[in-house]
């Protein structure tokens, strides 16, 4: 018969386990899921491969604010993206952008701001007018809205 300390026992084994299993779960699909997004990025549902993207389209460089630090960054501008996939009528659309590791900003992305911001060879997503709460690492996806 268990006594009340294999019981105890048992139940944190239990539990750590638990807790184990599921953080690796957690990498494996992390992993798994910056693997399949590492050479395409999805604009409106379609796959688009972002190293050409990125040799294809014009580079610029903007300067921005981060953690009151103003620095240059270069890369291409997101509404070039947006025109190479083939939205219809941007102007007319927001845009949820999100990152591998699936954060997105609490607000969609305008058109205006979309035309400003620009994607740095690192896929990161920089707006020189936008608090760094809208700024997304290692883009994934742009959602048409």
């Amino acid at each position: 018969m268990l006594n009340k300390a294999n019981l105890m026992t048992i139940l944190a084994i239990i539990v750590i386990s638990v807790g184990v299993v599921s953080s690796a779960y957690t990498q494996l699909s992390y992993k798994t899921t910056k693997e399949i997004t590492k050479d395409v990025i999805i604009v409106d549902g379609r796959q688009l491969n972002f190293n050409e993207l990125y040799e294809k389209l014009e580079h610029k460089t903007i300067q921005a604010e981060k953690k009151g630090v103003i620095k240059n960054y270069t890369g291409v501008s997101l509404d070039g993206i947006i025109m190479e996939a083939g939205v219809q009528n941007p102007e007319q659309h927001q845009y949820k952008i999100t990152g591998t590791d699936g954060y997105s900003p609490a607000s969609p992305i305008s058109w205006n701001n979309m035309q400003i911001g620009i994607i740095t060879e690192d896929r990161d997503c920089v707006f020189p007018n936008l608090p760094g709460s809208f700024w997304v690492r290692d883009l994934a996806s742009i959602e048409v809205i």
